[in-house]
């Protein structure tokens, strides 16, 4: 969920090395064997290990001194060092043009977990329908130790992981602010909700923080500065509207998303989580969007293609695929309910105007009747494109190992 959660379980389990350092928000630094070590203890083994040629991870390391990127830079080029940094502030100055660094190592910043990568991984666990109902939220490795409880019923799950969660959440956002030097303030809170709650645009997350007295007058430009550090911080995203001048703005993290809007309807922070039974649709609602987002993102991975929305008073379609200024695909996801013949053939008619290469639908089953100029995927089907897609980009050997990984941990609900 939280950047932090995701990378601390990403290098842990899934990047080779010899020794693992975490630097704790007090500065002690804790060694993969549990040891507490000094400073000068830590860069004595540093030294000790990386002119073994060892490859070591140093995790959080923008808490160290900042007296310790001319240590790194000296070690150079012994042994294998991997950096990993939660705050973007930290790792801009670090890598800044009078940083002792430039040239002697590489950035990559650590996203969710890819679209077809978590797809292929389900699906060895769970049946095609279920895998894909699940990948969106499971794209955060912490949510992983929850996999064991699920017994069929996505809705169900999403509820326990909030009721097990609630604090915990808020917690792990604030966590961000707190690395990037910035103050959880209810500016943001109030942006993070609007955007829950349906509020997809600056206009609206505007008039809604002018409301609640938060900004001076309903002036756009006294909120998107507020928008773009929530996108730095990866907390929202936004996907470009072919046929408007703006973005469609929404939350990154399907679960961050599902709590603040539970928490702006039901106020589970103080009254805590209705009966299932009472929000059970409301969940429902959510689940059928996270599905369409992740099913575009997984389009958009396998197509190498930018995702894009089109909305008007009439129309609006679910997703559309672009490269190099051609328009791939237009995609209508069906997921809650089943595709008719007529609802087909309305979606057709409804985009007959818009130039494409084809047109898709996404939905659980196939229709029974065949269909003319429209390609139909189904879980099975998108499942295939996934693992040609891997074995294509990364080879055999990369696909059967993401077949075999093991969920980092358990959890019984």
């Amino acid at each position: 969920m939280a950047e932090e959660s995701r990378k601390n379980i990403s290098s842990k389990n899934f990047i080779p090395h010899n020794e693992y350092f975490l630097v704790r928000r007090d500065l002690t630094i804790v060694s993969s064997k549990g040891e507490k070590l000094s400073y000068s203890e830590f860069i004595e083994k540093l030294h000790k290990l990386l002119k073994e040629k060892q490859t070591v991870v140093i995790d959080e390391f923008q808490r160290l001194p900042e007296e310790f990127v001319d240590e790194v830079s000296l070690l150079h080029p012994s042994g294998r060092l991997i950096l990993l940094g939660s705050s973007l502030r930290i790792i801009y100055k670090v890598f800044s043009p009078k940083s002792p660094l430039l040239g002697l190592v590489s950035t990559y910043r650590l996203e969710l977990v890819k679209p077809a990568d978590i797809l292929v991984y389900l699906s060895k666990i769970l049946d095609p329908v279920h895998a894909v109902e699940l990948a969106p939220v499971m794209r955060e490795p912490w949510l992983l130790k929850y996999l064991t409880a699920y017994k069929g019923d996505t809705v169900a799950l999403l509820y326990e992981i909030i009721k097990l969660n609630i604090y915990t959440i808020k917690s792990l956002v604030g966590e961000i602010f707190t690395e990037e030097e910035r103050e959880l303030t209810a500016r943001y809170e109030a942006i993070l909700t609007a955007v829950a709650s349906g509020n997809w645009n600056t206009k609206q997350i505007t008039s809604i923080l002018f409301n609640k007295g938060l900004v001076d007058r309903p002036d756009i430009g006294l909120v998107r500065q507020y928008i773009i550090n929530l996108i730095e911080m990866n907390l929202l995203e936004s996907t470009p509207i072919i046929n408007k001048r703006e973005k469609y703005i929404k939350i990154a993290s399907p679960i961050i998303d599902l709590y603040y809007y539970l928490n702006d309807k039901y106020n589970i922070e103080e009254e805590n989580l209705p009966p299932l039974s009472e929000i059970k649709d409301s969940i429902k609602t959510k689940l059928s969007l996270y599905i369409q987002d992740y099913i575009a993102k997984l389009f958009s991975q396998i197509h190498e293609a930018k995702t894009n929305y089109y909305i008007t008073s009439t129309l609006e379609i679910d997703f559309i695929l672009t490269k190099k200024r051609k328009t791939l695909a237009l995609a209508e996801v069906k997921w809650r309910t089943k595709p008719s013949a007529k609802a087909i053939k309305t979606f057709l008619q409804k985009t007959s105007k818009i130039q494409a290469e084809k047109r898709i639908l996404i939905t659980k089953t196939k229709p029974h009747k065949k269909t003319k100029n429209i390609k139909i995927y189904t879980p099975t089907d998108l499942i295939k494109e996934a693992e040609k897609h891997i074995q294509k980009t990364c080879g055999q050997a990369a696909l059967s190992k993401l077949q075999t990984i093991q969920a980092p941990s358990q959890q019984k609900l």
